[in-house]
């Protein structure tokens, strides 16, 4: 099965390493490096659509997760058939983590070991832990994510039960279901990791990136 998103490498300086080359993505090419607009809560500020596309000849705006999630909320965003018709825009996008508001908001956050909780900038409240949270992240680590003490199986049932075939499109071994994490290489961990996240309750997916 082909990817959904391609890199192609068109040229590599041989004195600095740096590379020229296309993204290719279901919604259009991007030619890297490329100036990127941002969109921070799905609207580039006293820019149309239209303008961004035609004027600026934008061809990927960057938008984010956490002041997504505050406001409009992913219900919203949902409701209008996802975040491209939100807000009336087909090219590609990137929804910047949030993981820069860990740096950038000195006070609405907790920092514990296994993450960040953050507060709502708008009304200070905690933003809520209990049940599935419909932004799910990938850490980069899959370790970090995982009950050591719990077998595979009841890891992925504590998100969700995946169907067998989401299970065999990730390569999953059934006989896998049965090990402790510790029995499983890094990448293995990972697909479970991946699955885990990928409920229909998951409206927005970070993946973590040092």
């Amino acid at each position: 099965m082909k990817p959904a998103v391609t890199y192609e490498l068109l040229h590599e300086c041989k004195q600095t390493g740096a590379r020229r080359g296309v993204i290719h993505t279901p919604h259009g090419d991007i030619q890297t490096p490329i100036f990127m607009p941002v969109g921070t809560q799905a609207t580039v500020k006293s820019m149309t659509p239209e303008e961004l596309k035609e004027e600026v000849k934008a061809q990927i705006i960057l938008s984010n997760t956490y002041h997504l999630y505050l406001r409009p909320g992913h219900k919203i965003v949902e409701e209008a058939g996802g975040l491209h018709k939100f807000m009336n825009y087909d090219g590609p996008m990137l929804t910047d983590s949030g993981g820069f508001q860990v740096f950038s908001l000195a006070k609405p956050k907790d920092i514990k070991e296994e993450g960040v909780y953050f507060k709502s900038t708008i009304d200070g409240k905690k933003l809520s832990k209990k049940g599935y949270s419909p932004v799910q992240l990938i850490f980069q680590h899959p370790e970090k994510s995982v009950n050591p003490k719990w077998k595979m199986d009841k890891i992925l049932k504590e998100a969700f039960e995946p169907s067998k075939e989401l299970l065999e499109d990730m390569g999953i071994k059934k006989e896998w279901l049965k090990r402790w994490p510790s029995e499983l290489s890094g990448g293995e961990l990972q697909r479970f990791c991946v699955v885990r996240a990928l409920s229909q309750e998951t409206k927005f997916l970070i993946a973590e990136y040092k």
